[in-house]
């Protein structure tokens, strides 16, 4: 320190060994005067210095009063959430396996993400459930420090003390005996040296099956990818001789090394891949509430601020937790819940040990090139650009690709180059790491590289001006001792609004930070001097109000930038008068950037004694306003949409909007219609609860809400209006009238969910041009990683439509690297893989599908399905067959209770047909439609086969029952079966008919028009070929 006495590691070791020798005061001086000398330098200090000096306050606080928190012990044991399906798909293999067949699978995800805690769940249920069954467990360990087939003697040493091993030959246990010699104990008469050729797998495998036979196994392999390789080997080799009775279960952590034989392991047929995603905000949310005692607001905030942390990672959300309330910033209250302190809200939440240490031990892991471009890019920031990665860190152009590519690979960081235009590291806590652990003269080399590569652009470019001044301060000086102090003056130009007097800033050096709000006392215009205060009274009760959203930061009046860090970018002014025996209050809210007015309240008034009641329905006004305008996935119609008046009604409405955006269309149902008690005149959550119910196939409840938002359409804002008009169109099949309503909507707003629905209706009518149009006016990264994935299925649709298969196979891309493990995004990338003619990266494709989980409907059938028509309709009829084939199998594979739901046996039942396996078909059909009689497509599809079978009375007489179906919402479902019969009976002119008339009632345009065998008769025909050409 004496060396470098700016350099800060050193002073924060020398402070942290004070503070621990019981030296608190002392410690807090050494502290304080350090600080100092860092700001007098225009140094800032390090995240983790100012941490310690909140850490060093509070233990003093603690010191100083009575208070006692008691610390993370006690938190509840969390619950497995967000986990249902994973659970699900492990008891259908225990009950195979238990049936006598033998299953494996490898559960996969990043570290944290709850592979050992969902199997342990699930091993306890297995132990509580079931009396007859043969538990083994085995981990890997670290392979640079294990012994070889360490793991595998301590497998063998529990599968001969397991029922049945007896039974296995004495040459069979003597050779595990020479690997785990306590075996013995148990055979003491076993031969020392077996004879035989029997090698340790063979062994392995006849003890395996010796004990599979006397009950079910299930072999649970923890961390197989850090076992070491010959028990790999072993286990490879093994797992798959056990005939029956055997569950293979093992985890991998993905981004760790894979040797040859995990690899092997994993892609052999058989085995099951179950990847574990991260936890949605809502699961997050149920995570919380598991642990601890909030009220619902403070738990949805702070499920949000973990969900952005944490990224959905489960053990680091629990870890952050805990330290919320080792540090005292979550407490107990006396009636037993927890109170979250608001004054931390806005602040990152401080690092634990544990989150640390995990996260450094990935680090680790990496090469040294690596590991020197990813503490460059952390100097960059969470978001950064690649390409002055390698200017920044010192590498070769070349190093850093194959850097770049080992950091995706290990999932520390993502490629957004289509949607933010850079990378982003996977966490923000994987970010903060990676730069805290950066030692002080390593950071600053980095600091001062990445000003050096932004010096170029800074006099012309405006951004990389500010990157510039921040890469510079925080390079701090070049030289220590001899720096010279340089004190700029900067002269901001001051723009004054209205008869106020606010000074808003107006210069491209300030920094506008938009969650910042600064609200100036009302302006008293009664010409009373008395009644000045009410002024400032107003302003402090608006405060007030903003700060418990938790949602801004408040910054004082007479703050300025220099002195508040970033200036505030949004501006709350007002102003009272007399009226009579009342006071009028006005308020208006400002963008400090420009000086325009965002929104205008209209006068609330009060009784000149009581001049807090019109105060507070500003503040509830004010509140509701900014919340929804600062919400980033609300603003964008906020200009244009009627708008909550309260912030409690605002709360709902946002949470509605988060889980209608995670598809959670039922729960969001439930926040939309509080918003809409809370605030009658809200319109906009009645009609989003209504797409909600049409999302659900819930026509006629959306239809009630409609018609109830319609009796007041006189009053509602313009947005609304045409939003309602837009889905009574759709609700009554008027296509052409949804997309003109839809797009009135649309051109209210500049980035709206409106688009979205104006690419739908343009799509549905064969519009695929104007649908793309559309469709690129989004951002499909703002919903989030866990978002709107339809968005990609519109796109790519679209441009199928089109016949533009190479956009369609960029936007694929684009879709699976927002949502690389769903189904649905597999099937798009499938699909345009097929009309391309790339049958083998087609069926490579529908390999990876086979292991992947189930989402939102979607299972591997529904891929091989989908992917089945389009190779059948592009003329690969072998393809499509193989694929048809692998649904048909995976379906069959399934528990017998799954195989008994209607969805099921539907999907078995429409391949079955397509694979003109008719008799099975039929006999699927027949008992669906008998369970369900008033079905129009169990009924259509009994038709068409009576048609193919040449049963022409039956076929009319279906044909008949088809046409007296008048339900509304079918959107033309019965004049289409109708179609399909008469196609089937070469009947082409009555077919075309029944096809208009299909249109004309709402049926949309879609993939189903050039893949549907039952309609190939009809594809010559110059109507049906008008069909199918773009309209636009």
């Amino acid at each position: 320190m004496e060396l470098l006495p700016l350099e800060e590691e050193g002073h924060r070791h020398l402070i942290e060994l004070t503070q621990l020798g019981g030296h608190l005061t002392d410690a807090l001086a050494r502290y304080t005067e350090f600080d100092s000398q860092l700001r007098a330098s225009d140094s800032t200090p390090t995240p983790a210095f100012l941490q310690l000096g909140t850490l060093l306050e509070r233990v003093a606080a603690g010191l100083r009063g009575p208070h006692r928190t008691p610390g993370s012990a006690a938190l509840f044991t969390p619950d497995l959430t967000g986990r249902g399906h994973a659970l699900a798909e492990l008891e259908a293999l225990w009950r195979s396996a238990c049936a006598g067949a033998s299953a494996a699978i490898l559960i996969e995800g990043e570290g944290g993400i709850g592979k050992s805690r969902l199997c342990d769940e699930f091993l306890r249920h297995i132990e509580a459930e079931c009396d007859g069954a043969t538990i083994l467990r085995a981990r890997g360990h670290d392979r640079a420090s294990g012994t070889a087939l360490a793991a595998t003697a301590e497998l063998a040493l529990a599968l001969v003390g397991a029922p049945g091993a007896s039974g296995a030959s004495p040459a069979a246990l003597a050779q595990l005996a020479n690997l785990a010699p306590a075996i013995r104990d148990r055979f003491p008469s076993l031969p020392q040296h077996p004879s035989g050729e029997n090698s340790l797998e063979d062994a392995l495998a006849e003890v395996l099956t010796a004990v599979a036979g006397e009950r079910p196994v299930l072999l649970y392999f923890d961390d197989l990818p850090l076992a070491d390789f010959a028990t790999q080997q072993t286990l490879m080799a093994v797992s798959g001789r056990v005939a029956s009775g055997l569950l293979f279960l093992a985890t991998g952590r993905t981004g760790d090394d894979r040797t040859s034989a995990y690899v092997e392991l994993a892609s052999r047929a058989g085995m099951r891949r179950l990847k574990l995603q991260p936890l949605s905000l809502r699961d997050i949310e149920l995570l919380l509430g598991s642990m601890l005692e909030l009220d619902p607001v403070s738990r949805h905030h702070l499920a949000q601020r973990l969900y952005a942390e944490a990224g959905g990672n489960p053990f680091f959300s629990i870890e952050l937790t805990a330290t919320l309330v080792d540090e005292g910033l979550l407490v107990p209250t006396d009636d037993g819940a927890w109170h979250l302190d608001v004054a931390e809200t806005g602040k990152p939440i401080p690092l634990p040990a544990t989150i640390r240490e995990v996260v450094g031990r990935r680090l680790d892991r990496l090469s040294p090139e690596t590991r020197a471009a990813v503490e460059g890019a952390a100097v960059l920031g969470r978001t950064f650009d690649p390409a002055l990665v390698p200017d920044v860190a010192g590498l070769a152009p070349a190093t850093w690709t194959v850097a770049q590519e080992e950091l995706i690979g290990r999932r520390i960081v993502r490629d957004c180059t289509r949607t933010t235009g850079g990378n982003e590291f996977t966490h923000e806590i994987m970010h903060r790491v990676v730069y805290d652990l950066l030692p002080a003269q390593r950071r600053a080399a980095l600091h001062r590289a990445a000003a050096l590569v932004y010096k170029p652009g800074a006099r012309r470019d405006a951004r990389a001006r500010t990157a510039f001044n921040y890469h510079r301060k925080q390079a701090g000086p070049s030289h220590p001792r001899g720096r010279r102090r340089m004190v700029i003056a900067a002269i901001v130009s001051v723009v004054l609004l209205g008869a106020t007097g606010v000074g808003l800033l107006r210069t491209d050096a300030v920094h506008w930070d938009l969650q910042r709000v600064q609200v100036f006392p009302f302006e008293n215009q009664t010409g009373d001097s008395t009644l000045a205060t009410i002024g400032r009274m107003a302003a402090d009760w608006i405060n007030l109000g903003l700060v418990q959203t938790r949602l801004v930061t408040i910054v004082p009046t007479d703050a300025t930038a220099s002195k508040a860090g970033a200036a505030a970018a949004t501006v709350v002014r007002g102003r009272f008068y007399a009226d009579g025996d009342s006071l009028r209050f006005r308020a208006e809210v400002l963008d400090a950037r420009w000086g325009s007015v965002l929104f205008a309240l209209e006068p609330e008034a009060s009784l000149r004694r009581s001049p807090m009641e019109a105060i507070e329905r500003v503040r509830q006004r004010l509140t509701a306003l900014l919340a929804t305008h600062l919400n980033p996935q609300l603003s964008d119609w906020t200009s244009a949409a009627s708008k909550p008046t309260t912030f409690e009604a605002y709360q709902e409405y946002a949470i509605g909007v988060e889980l209608f955006l995670q598809l959670e269309y039922r729960a969001s149902i439930v926040h939309y219609t509080r918003a809409s008690h809370l605030d009658p005149d809200f319109a906009m959550a009645q009609l989003d609860a209504a797409i909600a119910y049409m999302n659900l196939g819930e026509f006629r409840e959306a239809d009630s809400i409609g018609q109830l938002v319609g009796r007041a359409a006189k009053r509602l804002a313009p947005f609304d209006r045409y939003w309602l008009r837009w889905m009574q169109a759709h609700l009554r099949g008027d296509r052409v009238g949804a997309l003109e309503a839809v797009r009135q909507a649309a051109e209210l707003t500049a980035g709206s969910e409106a688009w979205y629905q104006v690419g739908y209706e343009a799509r549905a009518l064969n519009r695929p041009h104007e649908a793309v149009e559309a469709l690129r006016r989004l951002d499909p990264a703002k919903a989030g990683e866990h978002g709107w994935y339809p968005y990609w299925g519109q796109l790519t649709t679209s441009y199928h439509l089109a016949n533009d298969h190479r956009r369609e196979l960029e936007a694929a891309h684009r879709g699976r690297r927002q949502y690389p493990d769903i189904l649905p995004t597999l099937s798009y990338e499938v699909r345009a893989l097929a009309a391309l003619g790339r049958t083998t990266a087609a069926r490579q494709r529908l390999d990876e599908g086979l292991s992947m989980p189930l989402y939102d409907g979607w299972t591997p059938a529904t891929l091989m399905r989908a992917a089945a028509e389009e190779l059948e309709a592009h003329g690969y009829a072998d393809d499509a067959r193989a694929a048809r084939g692998r649904g048909i199998t995976w379906l069959k594979s399934r528990s017998s209770e799954e195989r008994a739901s209607q969805g099921q046996r539907f999907l078995l039942a429409q391949l079955l047909y397509r694979d003109n396996r008719l008799a099975d078909a039929e006999t699927l059909f027949r008992s669906l439609a008998a369970e369900h009689p008033d079905s129009v497509s169990y009924a259509g599809y009994l038709g068409v086969l009576a048609a193919r079978a040449g049963q022409r009375d039956e076929a009319d007489r279906i044909t008949r029952w088809l046409r007296t179906v008048k339900r509304p919402y079918l959107a033309g479902l019965p004049a289409l079966w109708q179609a399909k019969i008469e196609a089937r009976q070469a009947r082409t002119e009555q077919a075309m008919e029944r096809l208009d008339e299909a249109f004309a009632q709402g049926r949309q345009i879609d993939l189903w028009l050039h893949t549907d065998t039952d309609l190939a008769s009809l594809r010559n025909h110059p109507r049906f070929q008008g069909f199918l050409r773009p309209r636009d």
